[in-house]
């Protein structure tokens, strides 16, 4: 698969170094993951300290209990009874510290009423994951309990009163939306409950191993080589063009300046222009044919445009061989001014295209990058290792949503301006420019968000190695990402 270049190219080799597979198991005396490690022997400890006060004599006692078992749950229940016991012997009206145990125990109780594979995926959040979870009902629940491991993790992150909101959805609409990335996710779960699930229904999941499955289109590499070919070939006529073109324009002044005629090299510098629109051109189809994130119909409809707009740049080529006079010349000046009007007006909608296009594959690259590295946390978190990242992949996957609307606010504008351009260049010439300028905005936002999560993506990188040296990072699950279009082969 091709690597475009451009200004994301870091981004591109960086999540080239992460293959679309990701991660594999390894054994780890690292500290617990997600779940708390299970001892298989159990100890208490009791210590007991007796305080004699001065005034009102005052006998405080303490006991410190700690409990290392089977039943992790044991230690905390004990703990609670203890300390129930003596908030009453002391009278304390307000204890939130016995409130926040009674919250852990009482969602300890609900899990432990699941089916076995249900709790176990809710035990292995550990603690604290545990504790948000505390909102929901018996019923919600057990619907998060049937999604994945590394789906519940990530809904738990929602505030809680929008988490007890997404959790009463019907188990299909949950799961649907708990396989979204973080960024919609949390887009969608700010909105109401009916809202949501219009949203969910109008979004499709597709199954992928790799983010190149979201390719519009499947270009054969020998196809990619032939483009590249052409391309190179199209930008050295360009350049040779060009330079004719001022060595012309040299000429033409200085038999001016001698008082001679310029009928030559006022033809050749005209030639010239002509051989430069047609390389420039030509440069942008190859640029259309090696693209994978665009659709067979558009590349089609794109080439066959550009086909017309070379043909009517060449036919005035045609003509400048015939010209014999200077005013040959100045028709044939004008005609190309004006065509050239509107094939700048194309050249420019399709090249913001095909960049637009860039973004789009490397954005639905990092939608599957982002799940294939949940996946990763769950299996480390297996292995008995604790990575803290969900701040970062919570930066990662806004970077990459921020790109993601941008390609679709350049879409609309494009169209836009293809509207207006159809209507006459001329006479939505301010309109157009102005669209341009939006246009070209749009495309540097994109860019400078995915810049953010390429620095991200780096840091969630260094993260991983740290706690786990010899990280893989392959994972060969099939995932489920959102995506919009169509794969036409």
């Amino acid at each position: 698969m091709k690597k475009p270049t451009s200004l994301m190219l870091l981004f591109v080799l960086l999540m080239s170094t992460i293959p679309a597979a990701i991660f594999a198991d390894e054994n780890s005396n690292g500290g617990s993951g997600y779940g708390d490690q299970k001892l298989l022997d159990a100890r208490v400890e009791v210590r007991e300290e007796t305080k004699v006060e001065t005034g009102d004599t005052r006998t405080e006692s303490r006991l410190e209990i700690k409990t290392e078992t089977k039943d992790g749950e044991s230690e905390e229940r004990m703990e609670f009874r203890q300390r129930t016991r003596q908030v009453n012997e002391e009278g304390t009206e307000d204890n939130s510290d016995i409130s926040n145990t009674r919250s852990r125990i009482s969602i300890m109780e609900r899990i432990e009423k699941l089916p076995e594979e249900k709790r176990a995926k809710l035990e292995f959040l550990g603690k604290i994951k545990q504790e948000r979870l505390q909102i929901l009902d018996e019923t919600s629940l057990g619907k998060v309990a049937n999604l994945e491991k590394d789906e519940i993790i990530k809904l738990a992150n929602l505030r809680a009163e929008r988490l007890k909101e997404v959790a009463m959805l019907e188990g299909e609409e949950l799961s649907k939306l708990a396989k979204l990335t973080r960024a919609r996710q949390e887009e969608l779960a700010n909105l109401g409950r009916e809202e949501i699930k219009k949203r969910l229904e109008e979004t499709r999941l597709v199954k992928v191993k790799t983010s190149s499955e979201l390719n519009r289109r499947d270009v054969e590499e020998r196809l990619i080589l032939r483009a590249r070919e052409d391309y190179s070939k199209a930008e050295d006529d360009f350049m040779e063009a060009r330079q004719n073109f001022l060595e012309a324009k040299e000429r033409i002044a200085l038999a001016k300046e001698e008082g001679k005629d310029t009928f030559e090299p006022a033809k050749e510098h005209l030639e010239n222009i002509v051989s430069a629109m047609v390389a420039h051109l030509e440069k942008l189809k190859a640029k259309i044919q090696e693209s994978e994130n665009l659709g067979n119909e558009e590349v089609i409809t794109i080439t066959e445009e550009i086909d017309i707009k070379i043909s009517e740049i060449k036919a005035i080529g045609e003509k400048l061989d015939e010209a014999t006079t200077t005013q040959n010349l100045k028709v044939l000046r004008n005609e190309l001014v004006e065509i050239w009007k509107d094939t700048k007006q194309v050249a420019k909608l399709h090249a913001y295209r095909v960049a637009d296009a860039r973004i789009e594959g490397l954005t639905n690259r990092a939608k599957v990058l982002e799940k294939k590295l949940e996946i990763l946390l769950v299996k480390i978190g297996e292995d008995g290792i604790s990575i803290d990242v969900e701040d970062k992949l919570v930066k990662f996957s806004n970077s990459v949503d921020e790109a993601a609307k941008k390609t679709k606010e350049v879409k609309e504008k494009i169209r836009e301006a293809v509207e207006l351009k159809n209507k006459g260049v001329a006479e939505n010439a301010e309109q157009l420019q102005q669209l341009h300028q939006e246009i070209n905005n749009a495309l540097r936002e994109a860019r400078v968000a995915l810049e953010e999560a390429n620095n991200t993506l780096k840091e969630i990188v260094v993260i991983f190695r740290e706690a786990k040296e010899d990280v893989d990072f392959e994972v060969k699950e099939e995932v489920e990402v959102e995506f919009e279009g169509e794969v036409e082969g």
